[in-house]
């Protein structure tokens, strides 16, 4: 139990799930999660120790930082290199799922669309561009981008900043899988193509809503089996879930899972 998980948005719904999961699989040492605000992680570790006890929420290290710029990249980064030095096993990369909902694609400005980009692509790139490094050249690491669904992901009129946003996380998601290729670590993408939320019976029907908790798990399980390296995960039902918490992946069928 010597191993170190990262995971970078962990105060956030998936994030806290997939740090829970990691604690819940007995093999970490220490689970850091990055966040933009000290009082989530706070709430994240209040609810581990709520659920899981005291010793698993003292594994629980958060730094607070973010990856809007080159300069708070680094700090951040500092902060956790200070806390748990220059390696990590394992990264999943859970950043950029703000709602968007500002009416018609036509009404839309610049300065909305802006927006989009940096709080959708920027901070899933700046993670990848400042701690995707400490994992490279380890052939026993993993780095997972979680994205959104991307062009197929529309949840009607209003939300298309969230298909334009989640189109270029999951673009960046497949160039970093095609360009490190070479590189000892495995690199996957999991794509929800649906929603996660933490109790699926409270939200409106019409739309097919899975448990944070389970996608957590499933996160996980890509990260610390290994088997889904240059692939694309899609997950759409609970059926798709319960098969990648078990195996660590789905089907491959050209690249895409």
């Amino acid at each position: 139990m010597s191993k170190i998980a990262l995971v970078l948005g962990g105060a956030g719904n998936i994030g806290s799930a997939s740090t829970k999961a990691f604690l819940e699989s007995g093999g970490y040492k220490t689970v850091v999660i990055t966040s933009r605000s000290q009082e989530k992680i706070d709430k994240v570790k209040e609810a581990i120790k709520a659920s899981l006890g005291q010793d698993s929420s003292a594994k629980v290290l958060g730094v607070v930082g973010n990856v809007a710029n080159e300069k708070a990249s680094a700090e951040l980064l500092d902060k956790v290199k200070s806390a748990v030095g220059d390696k990590v096993d394992v990264i999943i990369s859970v950043m950029g799922f703000p709602y968007h909902n500002f009416g018609p694609l036509l009404h839309v400005n610049a300065e909305q669309i802006n927006d989009v980009f940096g709080s959708q692509f920027f901070p899933a790139f700046g993670g990848y561009k400042t701690f995707f490094p400490l994992v490279k050249n380890s052939s026993s690491g993993a780095y997972v981008s979680v994205t959104g669904g991307g062009p197929d992901m529309y949840l009607g009129p209003g939300t298309a900043g969230m298909t334009l946003g989640g189109s270029l996380s999951t673009a960046l998601a497949k160039v970093i899988m095609k360009e490190q290729a070479q590189d000892g670590v495995c690199i996957s993408e999991v794509s929800f193509s649906c929603g996660v939320c933490p109790d699926p019976s409270v939200m409106p029907p019409g739309y097919n809503w899975l448990p944070s908790v389970d996608a957590g798990k499933a996160l996980v399980s890509v990260a610390t089996k290994k088997v889904a390296g240059g692939q694309t995960i899609t997950i759409r039902t609970a059926d798709d879930l319960s098969h990648v918490i078990a195996n660590g992946a789905l089907k491959q069928t050209n690249g895409v899972a």
